[in-house]
C-alpha cells in the first residue's frame, strides 16, 4: 500500500524578516572619527558631527541615541577609542538600534576588531550602517563584503604605517633628529634647537658625579628628595627608573642616538626595544652638552660593572650580585678561581663576638663544587692592605675624598651661576642705552652695578672658603695621621681587587696600573 504524502506550504511572515523596532521609533547612534590632530582633519571632524546631527533630527522614524566621536585616534585598536567603546556600552544596554558611520575605514581597520564587534552587535540586533559602502549589516550577505572591505582597510593603514616609518628611517639617515621633547637639563628654542637649563644641568651634573663616586640609584634619589629637587615632571619624588634613564641618556654628552625602540605593528602598535633588529642613527655633537663624553663612557662602564653577571668556569652555573652603595668592595672583590664576586657577611665567633667577613658568592651559595679553594678574608686585612697600597702609589692630595660636600659648596655652581648673572646684567645695560632716558638710565646702572658687586663678592667669598677647606686638609694630612678608609675614597681609586689566594691579593687601579699585594691572614 502506497502512501500519499501532502506537502502543505505555509507562507512566511514577512514581518518576521524586519527588526523587532521596524514599526517604532528607531534609536539611532553616529560614530566619527579622523586620526590626526591637523586642522583640516578636526574641521572634517566637527563636519562629520554636523552632518549626523542633522541627519538623525530631520528623519521622524528616528530618535538621537547620541553622537560618538573619537579625533586624533587611530582605528587599528578598538580599545584605545574611548568614545567608541562607550557607544558599544549603550548597545550592549539596550539604548541604540542602529549605528550610522562614514566607511568600514572610519569604524575600523583592523579586520578582525570589525567582524567581531558587528557580529556581536548582530546577535543583540543592532545593526551598522556604512554609508560609503551602502552595507548594513543585517542583510545576509553583509558579512562577506564586511570582510573583504575591512581587509582592504587594514591593508591600507598598514601600506600608510611602511611609508610612514621609511620616511622617518630617511629622515633619521639624513641626520634631522625626529623627537627631542620633555629631556631634563634642557628646552626647545623657536627653532627647536635644544638649550641647556643652567639650573637643571647642575643637577644632571651632579647626578653623575654621585653615580661615579660610588651612590647607588636609591642613594641618589634620597639625596634629590632631601634638598627637594623637583624631578623633570615637577613632582617632588623622583623614582629609580628617571635615574637609571637620566645616566644612559646620550643626549648629555651632546649626541642623539635615533631609533633606539619601533613598533612592532600597526594593528597592536607594540613598542620593541631595538636589540639590532633595525639600524640604529647616532647625531654626535647635535647641540651643547652638559657633560663631557669622557665622563659619559665612565658612567656606561660602570653601569655596566654593577649590573653585569659573572659567570662561573665551569659555565654551569651564574652568580648575581646587588650593588650596594654602602660598600666599596661589592663587585669589586673577586674571586680568581670561579669568578664570581664576593659579599660582605657577618660572623659570630662561640664566644659571641662579631667578625666582618667577606666569601664568594658561589661557594657561599652552591658549595664547595663549584668553588673548592676560595678563601674567607677578614675585612679589616683586606682594609689595611688596600690603604697601604693607595699611601705607597698615591700622593696625599689624591686621599682628600669627601663623602659629603656642604650642600652651598658642592662643585661650586654658585659660583658658575654667579658669572652667568653678571654676564646677562652688562648685556641688559647694554641694550638698555638706546631706549632709556639719562635719569633712568643712571638710576639702572647703580642697581645693576650694585648687584654686580654683590655677585662678585659672592664669587671671592666663594672661592676663598674653598681654598681654606682644600688647605685645612692638605695640613691635617701628614704622614703622622694615618689613612683612614673610605667608601668613597676607594671607589674613586679602586677599579677590582683579584683574590688569588689567602694570602694574595692582584689590586687594580682606575689609573690602568695593577699591583700584587701580600696579606697575613
Amino acid at each position: 500500500m502506497t502512501n500519499e504524502h501532502e506537502v502543505i506550504v505555509i507562507a512566511a511572515d514577512e514581518r518576521q524578516e524586519q527588526p523587532e523596532w521596524s514599526e517604532r521609533q528607531i534609536r539611532v547612534a553616529a560614530y566619527c572619527r579622523v586620526s590626526t590632530d591637523m586642522e583640516e582633519q578636526l574641521s572634517s571632524y566637527e563636519a562629520q558631527k554636523d552632518y549626523y546631527t542633522t541627519k538623525i533630527m530631520e528623519n521622524p522614524n528616528w530618535m538621537m541615541a547620541g553622537i560618538f566621536a573619537d579625533e586624533g585616534l587611530s582605528a587599528t585598536s578598538a580599545k584605545k577609542r574611548p568614545e567608541f567603546q562607550k557607544m558599544l556600552r549603550k548597545c550592549k544596554q539596550g539604548k541604540i538600534d542602529l549605528i550610522l558611520t562614514k566607511s568600514v575605514s572610519r569604524f575600523a581597520r583592523n579586520t578582525l576588531d570589525s567582524i567581531t564587534i558587528t557580529r556581536e552587535l548582530r546577535n543583540i540586533g543592532v545593526a551598522v550602517h556604512f554609508e560609503k559602502e551602502n552595507v548594513n549589516t543585517m542583510e545576509m550577505d553583509s558579512e562577506f563584503v564586511l570582510t573583504i572591505l575591512s581587509s582592504l582597510a587594514q591593508a591600507e593603514s598598514e601600506s600608510i604605517s611602511r611609508n610612514v616609518a621609511w620616511g622617518k628611517r630617511q629622515a633619521m639617515k639624513s641626520g634631522k633628529v625626529m623627537n627631542f621633547s620633555h629631556i631634563y637639563g634642557y628646552k626647545l628654542d623657536e627653532d627647536d634647537v635644544p638649550q641647556i637649563v643652567p639650573e637643571e644641568a647642575a643637577v644632571v651634573r651632579r647626578i653623575f658625579d654621585w653615580y661615579l663616586a660610588g651612590a647607588s640609584v636609591i642613594q641618589i634619589v634620597n639625596r634629590l628628595s632631601e634638598e627637594q629637587i623637583s624631578t623633570p615632571t615637577s613632582k617632588e619624588k623622583w623614582t629609580e627608573s628617571t635615574i637609571r634613564g637620566l645616566l644612559r641618556n646620550e643626549k648629555y654628552c651632546g649626541d642623539v642616538i635615533q631609533q633606539k625602540t619601533f613598533v612592532s605593528d600597526v594593528i597592536s602598535k607594540r613598542i620593541i626595544k631595538n636589540n639590532g633588529q633595525l639600524p640604529k642613527y647616532l647625531i654626535k655633537n647635535y647641540h651643547d652638552p652638559i657633560i663631557n663624553r669622557d665622563l659619559f663612557y665612565k658612567t656606561q662602564t660602570e653601569i655596566a660593572r654593577r649590573t653585569g653577571t659573572v659567570r662561573t668556569q665551569n659555565d654551569t652555573n651564574r652568580n648575581f650580585y646587588k650593588y650596594s652603595g654602602k660598600y666599596a668592595l661589592t663587585g669589586v672583590l673577586i674571586c680568581a678561581e670561579c669568578g664570581s664576586a664576593y659579599k660582605r657577611t657577618t660572623w659570630r665567633k662561640r664566644s659571641g663576638e662579631k667578625q666582618i667577613v667577606w666569601r664568594c658568592i658561589n661557594r657561599l651559595d652552591n658549595g664547595k663544587r663549584y668553588c673548592r679553594n676560595s678563601p674567607t678574608l677578614q675585612e679589616y686585612v683586606i682594609q689595611e692592605a688596600i690603604l697601604e697600597a693607595i699611601k705607597a702609589n698615591f700622593k696625599p692630595e689624591d686621599w682628600l675624598v669627601a663623602d659629603y660636600v656642604p650642600q652651598k659648596l658642592a662643585k661650586r655652581q654658585w659660583s658658575h651661576e654667579d658669572s652667568q648673572d653678571i654676564k646677562a646684567l652688562k648685556k641688559s645695560l647694554i641694550d638698555m642705552l638706546s631706549n632709556v632716558d639719562h635719569v633712568e638710565l643712571l638710576s639702572l646702572m647703580d642697581t645693576a652695578n650694585a648687584e654686580v658687586i654683590r655677585l662678585q663678592h659672592a664669587e671671592a667669598m666663594l672661592t676663598e672658603t674653598l681654598l681654606q677647606m682644600q688647605s685645612a686638609q692638605n695640613e691635617n694630612q701628614t704622614e703622622e695621621t694615618p689613612l683612614e678608609w673610605s667608601e668613597t675614597l676607594v671607589r674613586n681609586l679602586v677599579s677590582k681587587v683579584i683574590v688569588q689566594n689567602e694570602n694574595q691579593l692582584v689590586l687594580k687601579f682606575k689609573n690602568g696600573k695593577q699591583i700584587t699585594l701580600v696579606i697575613s691572614s
